[in-house]
């Protein structure tokens, strides 16, 4: 159970934690190189979520996430998120710097 101020909803979730991941896997062509540009993707996600691009953070995202947001929402979910989607970036940040494997898969 959620024990902060605020208690984030499931798109909240979804968008800040399922969607990190999702833009690294999902921005990646297969092939020797797709690790690089699944990392690269997310590492460009991370930095647009900090700063507030919701538009270059959504375009990050698979074909299906898109589908099922926009931009602003994305921008919402974040701000309702309470210290969740903060978090969830430094997580990425930080398990990318550790050089953690980033698996590209199928779109």
């Amino acid at each position: 159970m959620y024990q902060g101020a605020v208690r984030p909803s499931w798109s909240a979730l979804r968008a800040l934690g399922l969607g990190l991941a999702l833009a690294g896997c999902a921005a990646a062509p297969r092939g020797l190189d797709a690790e690089a540009e699944a990392r690269g993707a997310l590492e460009r996600f991370a930095d647009a979520v900090d700063a507030g691009r919701w538009e270059e953070a959504w375009a990050l995202l698979s074909a299906r996430w898109r589908a099922r947001s926009t931009p602003a929402s994305l921008a919402r979910d974040f701000r309702e998120s309470g210290p969740v989607g903060p978090e969830a970036v430094a997580r990425v940040r930080a398990l990318l710097g550790a050089g953690a494997r980033v698996r590209a898969v199928g779109r």
